[in-house]
C-alpha cells in the first residue's frame, strides 16, 4: 500500500500523520501487506528534518501561506501554492499513491489539489475544533474528512465526516510518570511545571519565564520549550542563577521526545495549537492555555474544549501578569490538579490513530 502525506507548517502537522501511520503499519504488518510512504510538503521550518528522523521520504514541494497577508505576499503565496501543485502533480503521478493523507496547515494545499487532480482519494484530517482556510478549501474536494473532536466546526454530510479522535506518537502510550522522571533524573516527589509555545517556542512565554524564572525554580522544577530563537537567551540566564536554582530550570529549544517533559509534569503552561486536543489528553497533563491571537485565533476553540472538559484554564495574553500565581496556586491544591488530571483523561481518545488509519484503508478499497 502506497501513502502520500500533504503535510507541513509546524510539527503539529507531522506527528498526528506519523502517528497514523505507524498504526497503519501495524495494521498491514498482522496482514503482512508492505507499506511504501511519503512526505509532500515544504521545507520551511524543518520539516525536512523531522520526516527523516521518523523514517520516510521526504519530497519538498513549494508552498507558502495566503492568511493575513500583504498583497503583494498574498499574490506570493498564490504562486508559490500554484509552483507547489504542479510540482506535486509530477511527483504524485511517478509514485502513484492509494491514498492522501493531509492533515492541514499551508503546506498541504499543492499535494492536495495535485492528488485530486489525478482522481486519487483525499482523507483530510482537522486536527483544530475550528478549521483553517486550508482544510476549508480541501474538505471540499476531499472523498473522507475526519475530525477530532464531535465539537469540530465542519458543516459536512454524515456520510463524508468521521470522529477519529487525534493521533498521538506511540510514545504516550509507553511512559509513566515515574519512568518520565527517571528518564530525566527528576525526584518522583518534586512538583513540576512544564512551559512550551510549541515547537516554534513562544516569545510571549519565553519572556514570562525569563522575568518569573527565580519565583518559580524556588517553588517547582521548571521544564522550558524555548524554540530555536529563544534558547541561547535561556541558557545564559540559567547560567547567573544561583546553583541550587539553575538544577531546578531546565531548558531545551526543541526536545524530540516531548512526551517525557510532558509525563513528567504536574501542569503546563501552553499556547493552543491542534497537538493539545491529543497530546494533553494522553498524557492526563493539566494545563493553563495562552491562545494565540494569529492564523485566525483557532486556538481559542481548542482551549475552550479543554476548559469546558474541566482540564484547562485560559489566561489570556494581556493578563500574563498574574500567571506565575496562578499556576504555583494549582500547583498547591492537590485537589483542583487531581480534578483537571481525571478530566484531561476523560477526553482522551487512546484508539485515534488506529481510527484515522482504518479510514484511510476504506479510502483506498
Amino acid at each position: 500500500m502506497k501513502i502520500g502525506l500533504a503535510v507541513g507548517g509546524t510539527a503539529g502537522h507531522l506527528y498526528p500523520a506519523f502517528a497514523t501511520i505507524q498504526a497503519l503499519q501495524n495494521i498491514l504488518d498482522e496482514k503482512q501487506r508492505a507499506l511504501d510512504t511519503r512526505v509532500f510538503g515544504p521545507n520551511n521550518r524543518g520539516e525536512e528534518e523531522i520526516t527523516k528522523k521518523a523514517g520516510f521520504t521526504f519530497e519538498n514541494v513549494t508552498s507558502a501561506p495566503v492568511r493575513g497577508q500583504k498583497p503583494i505576499q498574498l499574490i506570493w503565496g498564490i504562486v508559490c501554492i500554484f509552483i507547489g501543485t504542479i510540482q506535486a502533480l509530477l511527483r504524485l503521478a511517478v509514485f502513484r499513491p492509494d491514498v492522501i493523507l493531509s492533515t492541514g496547515g499551508y503546506g498541504s494545499l499543492p499535494a492536495s489539489i495535485a492528488g485530486r487532480l489525478l482522481r486519487l482519494p483525499l482523507v483530510v484530517f482537522l486536527p483544530d475544533i475550528e478549521p483553517g482556510l486550508a482544510i476549508r478549501f480541501e474538505s471540499k474536494i476531499a472523498t473522507h474528512v475526519a475530525t477530532t473532536t464531535h465539537s469540530s466546526k465542519l458543516p459536512l454530510p454524515k456520510s463524508k465526516l468521521s470522529i477519529t479522535g487525534y493521533p498521538v506518537r506511540k510514545k504516550f502510550e509507553e511512559l509513566t510518570k515515574l519512568s518520565a522522571r527517571e528518564e530525566l533524573g527528576l525526584n518522583a516527589e518534586e512538583m513540576v511545571l512544564f512551559i512550551s509555545g510549541a515547537s516554534q517556542g513562544s516569545q510571549l512565554l519565553n519572556n514570562f519565564v525569563f522575568t518569573e524564572i527565580e519565583t518559580l525554580c524556588k517553588k517547582v522544577i521548571v521544564l522550558h520549550i524555548t524554540g530555536h530563537q529563544g534558547i541561547s537567551k535561556a541558557l545564559e540566564l540559567r547560567s547567573t542563577l544561583p546553583a541550587e536554582l539553575a538544577n531546578r530550570y531546565h531548558p531545551e529549544s526543541f526536545y524530540e521526545d516531548l512526551p517525557v517533559f510532558m509525563f513528567a509534569a504536574n501542569l503546563s503552561i501552553m499556547r493552543a495549537g491542534a497537538s493539545i486536543l491529543g497530546e494533553l489528553p494522553a498524557a492526563n497533563l493539566p494545563a493553563i492555555l495562552i491562545p494565540g491571537l494569529y492564523a485566525g485565533g483557532h486556538q481559542r476553540a481548542n482551549a475552550q474544549w479543554l476548559a469546558d472538559q474541566g482540564g484547562a484554564l485560559i489566561v489570556e495574553e494581556k493578563n500574563l501578569e498574574h500567571l506565575g500565581e496562578i499556576a504555583l496556586e494549582i500547583l498547591t491544591n492537590k485537589t483542583q490538579l487531581e480534578i483537571m488530571k481525571t478530566a484531561m483523561h476523560s477526553a482522551n481518545n487512546t484508539n485515534a490513530a488506529e481510527n484515522l488509519a482504518n479510514l484511510l484503508i476504506e479510502a483506498a478499497l
